[in-house]
């Protein structure tokens, strides 16, 4: 039944922590309303767990029976109120909330619409518009970045999605083509469809031996309006010196 939750019973026993294997039963069970299909992944954000379906989302909060059976059972799953789901499992990651406030934290995922957040106020938010056009990607994993407030969406065709919750703000990466990926002694770690395993490293820049190339697009500058015309004499570039390398500026405008 691929709407049928199916709950362990509890493993904490500090007297043989570790040894107790996981057992099911099938009173722990939790039955989710067919709306939407199948349940297409599962995740806990704060006391609730989440369930997702394709096109839809539930939650159900509690405690429920105890490994006999008894006290109190959980309630049906709650249906919120939205027409998103999630479409991929592999998209699925947590993020704190930040401490600028931009970002409530809670659930990303990508849905048939794009990436989605589910807030910690169980609010869904479509964060994604800056990369409508990645939706076809196959998202293979997600990855949190902690050191560097980002979350990287790796895909087969080479080119990851990365989200700076901190900012708000989304990029690119290219040349990643991963099947996976994890946190690994602190550093973003994939590995490819050839098995071969890549590792961040920022002292080196390059891409296994092979040069990174950065770019950076602005929005249009926007200034007095097409009544009262400004001039721009200078533009200023602030950034850290890293190493030896070319800088290419490139400026358009419409008259």
């Amino acid at each position: 039944d691929q709407n049928l939750l199916w709950l362990s019973q509890n493993k904490q026993d500090y007297s043989n922590y570790n040894t107790t294997p996981t057992n099911f039963a099938a009173e722990l069970t939790i039955g989710c309303d067919p709306l939407g299909g199948p349940i297409t992944a599962i995740k806990n954000l704060n006391q609730y767990l989440v369930i997702f379906k394709k096109t839809n989302i539930f939650i159900v909060g509690g405690d429920g029976p105890n490994n006999t059976g008894g006290g109190s059972s959980w309630p049906n799953p709650q249906f919120l109120t939205s027409d998103v789901g999630c479409a991929n499992q592999n998209s699925i990651t947590i993020i704190p909330e930040t401490a600028s406030g931009q970002v409530a934290g809670g659930i990303i995922f990508q849905s048939d619409k794009g990436i989605y957040l589910l807030d910690q106020g169980l609010n869904i938010k479509y964060i994604g518009a800056p990369v409508y056009a990645y939706n076809n990607e196959i998202i293979t994993s997600t990855s949190l970045i902690p050191d560097k407030n980002q979350v990287i969406f790796t895909t087969l065709s080479g080119v990851s999605i990365v989200y700076d919750y901190f900012v708000n703000q989304w990029s690119t990466f290219t040349n990643q083509s991963a099947i996976d990926s994890v946190i690994f002694e602190d550093s973003f770690t994939y590995v490819n469809q050839l098995g071969q395993v890549y590792q961040d490293n920022e002292a080196i820049f390059t891409d296994a031996g092979a040069p990174i190339f950065m770019s950076w697009t602005s929005p249009n500058f926007s200034f007095a309006e097409l009544n009262g015309y400004q001039r721009v004499f200078h533009a200023m570039i602030l950034g850290t010196y890293k190493g030896p390398h070319t800088l290419n500026i490139s400026v358009a405008y419409d008259d």
